[in-house]
């Protein structure tokens, strides 16, 4: 069993598993190797979880956490084609489609350079498209993963692009 989680700025969860795998296939002929490449919530948890439930990815323009305009992936997955426990467990509907967002793709630490990391002025916008661009797919629910974020907004951006409004104490937006 090869099972990695990614390694932040090199290598994907993927890419170790497969690295792994050739090496162990050349250096022990004839061995088996099952891949399982993990995911904590963050960087590569779209594409690792569409994957295992042979979902489909769709690209989406949003903003990252600074405001500029990205490309993301959202997975759709049957709900019909998911494992009995998982339903069951996040209580999904019999019937639908499963949608799987991960934060870091829109808002991600690993995203931006170093001297662009401010947690006062990166925000979940982002998230909140992604979020609503999941619901135009014709989702019955979503799944996302909040690992990598950039930012600590408590999601006030994601309310934000979903159409929520605030005010401070003086009653002012």
């Amino acid at each position: 069993l090869v099972a990695f989680d990614k390694c932040k700025g090199s290598l994907s969860a993927s890419e170790l598993c497969e690295l792994t795998e050739n090496y162990l296939k050349k250096r022990y002929l004839g061995c088996q190797v099952k891949k399982a490449p993990l995911t904590d919530g963050g960087e590569g948890f779209v594409e690792i979880l569409t994957e295992a439930v042979n979902g489909e990815l769709h690209s989406v323009s949003v903003k990252n956490s600074i405001g500029e305009f990205q490309s993301a992936n959202i997975g759709i997955a049957q709900v019909a084609d998911l494992p009995a426990v998982v339903v069951s467990y996040f209580q999904l509907p019999e019937n639908g489609k499963l949608g799987i967002v991960e934060m870091a793709q829109s808002a991600g630490l690993a995203d931006l350079a170093i001297d662009r990391r401010n947690p006062w002025k990166t925000s979940t916008y982002g998230v909140g498209e992604m979020l609503k661009e999941a619901s135009l797919l014709g989702v019955s629910a979503i799944l996302l993963g909040i690992g990598g974020s950039s930012t600590n907004d408590i999601g006030l951006g994601a309310l934000a692009a979903l159409g929520a409004s605030f005010w401070d104490q003086h009653n002012q937006k």
